[in-house]
């Protein structure tokens, strides 16, 4: 069994985009305090999917356009399909946050519902897709020793990111 970067890779925007779809179906009744815990798992995983995105577009789609440049061209265009799709939730996100009337804020919040759903529905399909397609041209062009080196590389970045040393992440980004 060949080593699948795809496992940790996308674990936690998984976890949290799927923690945050409970968090929006259990709010029945619209209330202000449910909505901003949603909102706070909403932005969570914005900045999840965030990261994810940078980590594979700098390490992981690299590789794949060395051998196979119009796969990495289907999904950058993947990539930025759900960037825009996060995008607009930010946007609704937004607009939510200028408004002071419960039910223009719960009009709004559904709306927000309707872009997760997508959003989230988007994102799992496409890492589906990718653990298929992109480990097969992994698997056909780079030992599981170079895969792992990529894999540690990514979570060196991300640890680096988290703790705000932006300067490292660069130089390790252009290494």
């Amino acid at each position: 069994m060949r080593h699948n970067i795809f496992n940790k890779l996308h674990w936690q925007l998984k976890v949290s985009l799927l923690n945050t779809c409970v968090s929006l179906s259990d709010a029945v009744a619209f209330d202000t305090t449910t909505a901003q815990v949603a909102i706070k798992k909403i932005e969570g995983v914005l900045k999840i999917f965030k990261e994810q995105l940078k980590y594979e577009s700098a390490s992981l789609l690299p590789l794949v356009f060395e051998y196979e440049p119009s796969i990495w061209d289907l999904y950058t265009k993947g990539h930025q399909k759900a960037a825009n799709l996060g995008y607009g939730i930010e946007i609704l996100l937004q607009h939510y946050n200028k408004l002071h009337t419960t039910q223009d804020k719960q009009e709004v919040m559904d709306l927000v519902k309707i872009a997760y759903q997508e959003f989230m529905q988007f994102n799992f399909n496409h890492m589906d897709d990718e653990e298929e397609v992109l480990n097969e041209i992994l698997w056909r062009y780079y030992s599981d020793d170079v895969i792992k080196q990529v894999e540690e590389q990514l979570h060196v970045k991300a640890a680096l990111i988290k703790h705000g040393d932006v300067g490292r992440y660069q130089a390790a980004t252009a290494a």
